[in-house]
């Protein structure tokens, strides 16, 4: 997959030309570092604003964080166990 990435890559600047690849490159990062920060200001004030609301989300991150990481450890379990016993 990430031969194909920078095959498409480079016949995308062969196409374009370096520098309007470059150029339109940093107008997409520049573009999506803003929206970040747009949303970073909001969350911040919908903090001060709705603390209840902000307390209801991170406990709902934290709930799928807590299933993310029990499904990582069930697969981890169960393909060492399945390697083991094929082992053995």
């Amino acid at each position: 997959m990430k031969e194909k990435a920078a095959e498409v890559l480079a016949l995308v600047e062969e196409t374009v030309g370096g520098a309007r690849m470059a150029a339109a490159y940093a107008a997409l990062r520049g573009s999506k570092e803003r929206v970040k920060e747009g949303k970073k200001k909001y969350l911040k004030l919908q903090a001060i604003l709705d603390p209840e609301a902000t307390a209801r989300r991170k406990i709902k991150k934290g709930e799928k964080n807590k299933a993310q990481k029990k499904r990582k450890m069930d697969h981890l379990t169960a393909h060492k166990a399945k390697h083991v016993r094929a082992k053995a």
